[in-house]
């Protein structure tokens, strides 16, 4: 029997005390965080997708690269353009990728995500490969 996957992939939560936050596979975001039961950020539930980027890694980028070209190195770099309507490269290339989770102990879990020039277009990226970590504890935020 194959057990089903939330959308936003396999859930971490962490529990220290009164604080506990949900991380999730796709994104290596936050789903859900709380003190004493009240949310600290505008999650979403288990059974949709985070919407408007809520709790996600925007890497290697925030907001948006109009037309998908940036300047690096005295050569220009063509990403892809992920908000096709206004011809946007939209909060960077790890958002619906799904991140490597492990637990570091019992308050603590990384996200880590390898992006390889293999997975955008060779013009994308001025290097073969990046290492994108992100450690969260409901202890250190």
């Amino acid at each position: 029997m194959v057990e089903a996957l939330a959308p936003s992939g396999r859930q971490v939560e962490l529990v220290h005390a009164d604080s506990s936050v949900t991380i999730t596979e796709v994104g290596g975001g936050l789903r859900e965080y709380t003190i004493g039961g009240a949310p600290v950020l505008d999650g979403y539930d288990i059974g949709t997708m985070a919407s408007r980027g809520r709790g996600q890694l925007l890497l290697p980028w925030p907001n948006r690269i109009a037309d998908g070209r940036y300047p690096f190195g005295g050569t220009t770099h063509q990403l892809p353009v992920n908000e096709v309507a206004l011809g946007n490269s939209s909060h960077g290339l790890t958002r619906w990728s799904a991140w490597e989770l492990e637990r570091l102990g019992p308050v603590a879990v990384r996200a880590s995500f390898i992006l390889r020039a293999s997975c955008v277009p060779r013009a994308a990226t001025p290097s073969p490969s990046a290492s994108l970590r992100s450690t969260t504890s409901p202890t250190t935020g």
